[in-house]
């Protein structure tokens, strides 16, 4: 007759999906508190990869994790508190609030 392979029975698909919900919140982060030399550096760069039309890698923080997004950075809006990006074609744009900026590259 050959093995028998056991599998755990799906006995409550509930219970299932609470702890995989409790395992992706321990995952999340906090929200980075910036120093000022951090916001101070993170300007400046911002001023560079305008002026010079260079491609930045932005980092930042959205709903917990933080992620990385490479593009132009095309303006600052300080009123509205976001940085606009376009993709290396030019047909789409982000808008990332610039607090949740942790990073620029």
């Amino acid at each position: 007759r050959g093995m028998v392979k056991w599998q755990p029975m799906a006995t409550l698909p509930q219970q299932f999906k609470a702890i995989d919900d409790f395992v992706e919140e321990q995952n999340k982060i906090s929200r980075p508190i910036l120093s000022e030399e951090q916001l101070e550096r993170l300007n400046f760069m911002s001023q560079i990869k305008i002026q010079q039309n260079e491609i930045a890698t932005l980092s930042y923080y959205n709903n917990g994790y933080i992620f990385s997004i490479v593009g132009y950075i095309r303006e600052i809006d300080e009123i509205r508190n976001v940085l606009v990006l376009t993709n290396e074609e030019g047909n789409e744009q982000k808008k990332i609030n610039l607090i949740d900026i942790v990073n620029i590259e």
